[in-house]
């Protein structure tokens, strides 16, 4: 998979790390935009360099626990020194796997039972980050490498806090982000902590625990990368050239907006349809039909699961109350956005308010939903038009014509 217009990005978390004042970065977009590949190619990118070792943590198998497992906060602290330590040991291992011949600090971790049975596994997990630093400075171009962690999916902590709070015997409860400040105020490593669009009101919530953490949203690929992305995957190897001809690339920019999840659903299938029939190139008649049969066609067409990174800003299944608002909203904007033949225009606010597919929620609970998919680039206020919104992904917007809300009468008229 090609990587695009994401090199500014990652330099910026690179010149941030590199700081003296730097506690980490923060950064969060809707599923899929691409959040995971900018994590691989930045520690790939710090790993390359003499400055950090970086290696990825994960969230998954701290973040929540069966029902039958103690509810202690003492046992996810356990599990998270065991992940954390167990990181840092397998990032060294392939740190001398990839450079044989160099030297690497000593390092080892005690075992999950270990620090199960230790009283204070927080103060065992600062003592080894201690004595790695330690021996750090011990080690031939080790003194001042500076040790990194990536956190994909930092917003899963706040998932399983919602859980918590639901049901104390699920999810970790909220006295645990203690323990996470005191991670970041020991300063014993950077983080870059990624996590989906819920990462603000998680941030809001335990502002005091993560204080000095400033979160950066990270947006669609801008026209050039995503014409990029677009067309350098299927050059023609000998020439160079484009297989797209005419229109066919803005269009697809137009109907993705940029995205590059739909980039790269809507190009996969488009090459395969070019390979079928033995077709070298294309046009933008072929990217229409195959527009129209990902949002029309039941068989062909594209479902709801592609589109929930849209239709919510974090966990799918805690969010069903305000996914089907979202919905309902958004499908309102659609059917208002029609102009004369496949033409789009904007959605004048008052004609959001008075659709019939939002007249169940209120015009508080449609303001709030407006509010909430606009901070989410879902929807947009045009310049010109400032009291509007449309759709900034075209294929979604198209896709809502065909697909109404569940609770959405079949065949009611939209205005």
């Amino acid at each position: 998979m090609m990587f695009k217009g994401r090199w500014q990005f990652i330099n910026r978390i690179v010149e941030t790390l590199a700081s003296a004042k730097s506690k980490g970065y923060v950064f969060h977009g809707q599923k899929r935009v691409g959040k995971t590949s900018i994590l691989i190619h930045l520690r790939e990118r710090l790993n390359d360099a003499d400055q950090f070792l970086c290696t990825n943590f994960s969230l998954s198998d701290t973040a929540t626990r069966p029902a039958e497992q103690p509810t202690e906060a003492a046992e996810t602290e356990s599990l998270f020194a065991y992940r954390f330590l167990r990181a840092l040991w397998e990032a060294l291992r392939d740190f001398a796997g990839r450079y044989p011949g160099r030297p690497v600090p000593p390092f080892d971790h005690p075992s999950l039972d270990a620090l199960r049975a230790d009283p204070n596994p927080g103060m065992t997990l600062r003592e080894r980050l201690d004595d790695f630093r330690w021996a750090c400075t011990q080690t031939p171009g080790w003194e001042s490498r500076q040790l990194v962690f990536t956190i994909d999916e930092f917003t899963y902590l706040y998932d399983a806090i919602l859980e918590n709070d639901a049901n104390p015997a699920r999810g970790v409860p909220p006295a645990y982000m203690k323990f996470w400040k005191g991670r970041i105020e020991q300063r014993l490593f950077s983080a870059v902590r990624v996590g989906q669009d819920t990462m603000p009101k998680f941030l809001l919530r335990f502002r005091n625990e993560l204080i000095s953490l400033m979160p950066e949203r990270l947006t669609y690929l801008d026209p050039q990368s995503a014409r990029e992305l677009i067309e350098d995957p299927v050059r023609v190897p000998e020439t160079g050239k484009s297989r797209y001809l005419g229109g066919a690339v803005d269009k697809i920019i137009e109907l993705t907006g940029g995205n590059p999840y739909y980039i790269q659903i809507f190009c996969d299938k488009l090459v395969q349809e070019m390979k079928r029939v033995s077709q070298a190139e294309t046009t933008e008649v072929e990217v229409n039909e195959l527009a129209r049969q990902l949002v029309h066609d039941g068989v062909q067409g594209l479902t709801v699961s592609a589109f929930d990174g849209l239709l919510a800003a974090g966990n799918f299944l805690q969010e069903q109350a305000q996914m089907a608002q979202n919905w309902a909203v958004l499908y309102a904007i659609a059917q208002n956005s029609r102009g004369g033949g496949s033409a789009v225009r904007n959605c004048p606010a008052e004609t959001v308010y008075a659709a019939p597919a939002v007249a169940h929620l209120g015009e508080v609970a449609v303001a709030e939903r407006l509010r909430d998919l606009e901070d989410r680039r879902v929807v947009e206020r045009p310049p010109q038009q400032p009291d509007a919104y449309r759709i900034r992904v075209r294929l979604f917007r198209d896709w809502l014509l065909h697909n109404p809300p569940p609770d959405h009468a079949p065949g009611r008229a939209d205005g």
